[in-house]
């Protein structure tokens, strides 16, 4: 396997940006690699672009933008016409 990072030296507030990417992360699937890549938190500069590549299949990851902003809670809001679906016993 081997990991490429693009890195930028001048992008603002990127200590803030990576722990919120690192909280992000965790919670997802990237959260099952945990010590395979070194953590994102740990970087003395923003990740721009990651490229993964593991015997000719890659994964690449790019910021396209950013930017600090609240969030209206509302956007969280369960749906009122959302429908739970059971699983089958």
């Amino acid at each position: 396997m081997t990991v490429t990072y693009w890195i930028a030296h001048d992008f603002p507030n990127y200590q803030g940006m990576l722990t919120d990417l690192d909280r992000f992360q965790s919670m997802t699937i990237s959260g099952m690699g945990k010590g395979l890549l070194p953590d994102i938190k740990d970087f003395s500069r923003m990740p721009m672009k990651t490229e993964i590549d593991m015997s000719g299949k890659k994964i690449v990851t790019t910021v396209l933008s950013a930017k600090e902003e609240n969030v209206d809670p509302k956007l969280f809001d369960i749906p009122a016409s959302y429908k739970e679906v059971l699983r089958p016993r």
